[in-house]
């Protein structure tokens, strides 16, 4: 289930076996009708208030978190750097997400698997 918002939140805890919130800067909410998410503080934030309707549900365990780590998704043409990725990863880790989604840049499928490959082997291989 994704979304920032209380109601994605609760069906999440209602329905589902996972979380996804959306990284979203403050101010952004007018424009992507859920509440911002800026960072792995706001994530932390909203896990504790997972855990809190979970409990309040009864659910023995709450649903897994999948976090975006923003810093590998090559907006604007940016190169993403490593150990840049793997601090954002274990802040997220911290906030507690059990489980990320990454979108890698690509112009087409030979960069995107180069993206792949270099992911596998400066990341995935240290986390």
């Amino acid at each position: 289930m994704g979304g920032n918002s209380l109601a994605a939140m609760r069906r999440a805890v209602t329905y589902g076996d996972a979380w996804a919130p959306m990284p979203s800067p403050q101010g952004s909410a007018r424009f992507l009708g859920t509440p911002a998410m800026p960072g792995a503080d706001a994530l932390a934030n909203r896990v504790r208030r997972l855990h809190e309707l979970s409990a309040a549900a009864g659910r023995g365990e709450p649903p897994g978190v999948v976090a975006i780590p923003t810093s590998v998704s090559g907006v604007h043409g940016r190169t993403w750097d490593p150990e840049e990725v793997l601090d954002e990863v274990g802040s997220l880790v911290a906030a507690g997400a059990t489980g990320l989604v990454v979108n890698l840049p690509g112009q087409n499928v030979d960069d995107f698997c180069q993206q792949i490959e270099r992911f596998s082997s400066s990341v995935l291989k240290r986390i």
